[in-house]
């Protein structure tokens, strides 16, 4: 693609698809002069599948043709490069947002768990969170440091151990 230019389509044809399809129409002519020369039928059989097939495959090539010549007429130049680092700098910023605004309501979920579960508990712990919500104990750390942060709960100490408590 980094040597588009807008003839490439008139060279396709000319380079490409002319030659196939010169090609198919040839090997038609050799297999209608083959079954004339050939009298085992189960190889007519087959020659005349092949030939159905390419002619199949001429008729999509004619097709295809038609549909080139007009673009190839009309002489695009096509600037690809702007286009595409444009298009990857958008999906990569939306994808980037997507992905934070999901972080940051999965966050927001959690902590509303958390702090659920810490107003109807009176002895709630890590380790009693991290089973309640099914994650791991880190995760449960960073939604109390943020609660806490918040100033929406705090820590009370009972000697070696302590307990989360709702503000």
């Amino acid at each position: 693609m980094h040597r588009w230019n807008a003839d490439i389509e008139a060279r396709v044809r000319a380079l490409y698809l002319h030659k196939v399809q010169e090609k198919y129409e040839n090997e038609v002519k050799a297999i209608n002069t083959m079954i004339e020369h050939i009298t085992d039928n189960r190889f007519i059989a087959k020659e005349e599948k092949r030939k159905d097939k390419l002619l199949k495959q001429i008729a999509e090539v004619k097709e295809y043709d038609e549909i080139l010549d007009h673009i190839a007429n009309e002489h695009i130049d096509i600037d690809l490069t702007l286009p595409l680092v444009s298009k990857q700098t958008d999906i990569s910023e939306k994808s980037q947002a997507k992905s934070q605004a999901s972080k940051s309501n999965i966050m927001e979920q959690r902590k509303k768990l958390v702090l659920e579960q810490i107003k109807l508990g009176e002895n709630v712990t890590t380790p009693l969170l991290v089973k309640e919500l099914g994650v791991s104990e880190r995760q449960i750390r960073t939604v109390l440091d943020q609660l806490k942060n918040e100033g929406k709960i705090h820590f009370e100490r009972e000697g070696k151990s302590g307990r989360w408590i709702a503000d």
